[in-house]
């Protein structure tokens, strides 16, 4: 008898749970964002040509923000704290595999970007010849690596709502050419030194948040973006490209007699002096 009288809260507790977890408290039926053609979240991107090895330093923005924007909007929209509880670690752990990758190699040194800019040097040729280097103090968390720039998507169902939160980043156009800087890379032998190009970037975070009701098959779509300028760095020199594929770049640039094109490769026991170093 004893053992029933336990086990019931514990039921009555399972049954209030579970239906908790269908429950809404967001927005009214009459506030509810519906939608019924098929929503396309995917990113247009204007950008013509992401680099593989293209980093963007993230100036207002980061990956607690992205993270805090996804899970104001969820809790808005749908109202149910363990909804977001549910979606946001899982979130944050595919934002940081997807675009925040950095976090080790930029706290081992394994990455390192100068600051000064080579096309304002009187021997730019001398100077990035030379071990020195004067870096600069990246934050992993606003430091993305783009690679595929694939979405980061999460879903799961809760009682009839099936809900989906997608991040899709897309780079806009209106980019331009703002420097060239020396950027070492740390591999297990050897330390490869190549000149990386600035360029000033508008990036774009939409949040899509998608919500189908099961019962009805109303299906609801909310878009919440998160805008940034910021600075990239790549080895691919993007005005050339656009030349050669036929495309206007989108600003023009006086500073073709700049261009170090040269890439050293030391031994990891070669000594690199760095200059006021913070690592």
């Amino acid at each position: 008898m004893k053992i029933v009288q336990k086990i019931i809260p514990i039921l009555v507790l399972s049954t209030l749970f579970a239906c908790s977890r269908a429950e809404r408290k967001g927005l009214a039926e009459n506030e509810r964002a519906y939608v019924t053609d098929a929503v396309n979240d995917s990113c247009v991107n204007e950008f013509k040509y992401v680099a593989n090895d293209l980093i963007l330093e993230l100036k207002n923005i980061s990956l607690d923000r992205i993270e805090l924007k996804a899970k104001e909007q969820l809790d808005s929209v749908y109202g149910s704290i363990g909804v977001s509880n549910y979606f946001e670690p899982r979130l944050k752990k595919d934002l940081i595999k997807n675009y925040f990758s950095l976090e080790n190699k930029i706290k081992d040194s394994l990455v390192v970007i100068g600051s000064n800019n080579l096309w304002n040097i009187e021997n730019p040729m001398a100077f990035f010849d030379s071990n020195s280097v004067h870096p600069r103090k990246l934050d992993w968390k606003k430091t993305i690596l783009c690679n595929s720039f694939e979405a980061t998507t999460v879903n799961h169902i809760f009682g009839k709502w099936s809900i989906e939160q997608k991040i899709v980043p897309c780079i806009k156009s209106n980019w331009k050419e703002t420097g060239q800087f020396k950027k070492f890379t740390r591999s297990k032998d050897v330390i490869d030194i190549s000149p990386s190009y600035q360029y000033q970037l508008e990036i774009d975070f939409n949040i899509h948040l998608s919500i189908t009701n099961s019962e009805t098959s109303k299906k609801e779509h909310y878009v919440t973006s998160v805008t940034d300028v910021c600075k990239g760095y790549s080895s691919a020199n993007f005005v050339v490209w656009y030349k050669l594929n036929g495309i206007k770049p989108p600003s023009a640039t006086n500073n073709e007699h700049k261009k170090i094109e040269v890439m050293r490769t030391l031994k990891k026991s070669e000594k690199i002096q760095f200059i006021n170093p913070f690592f």
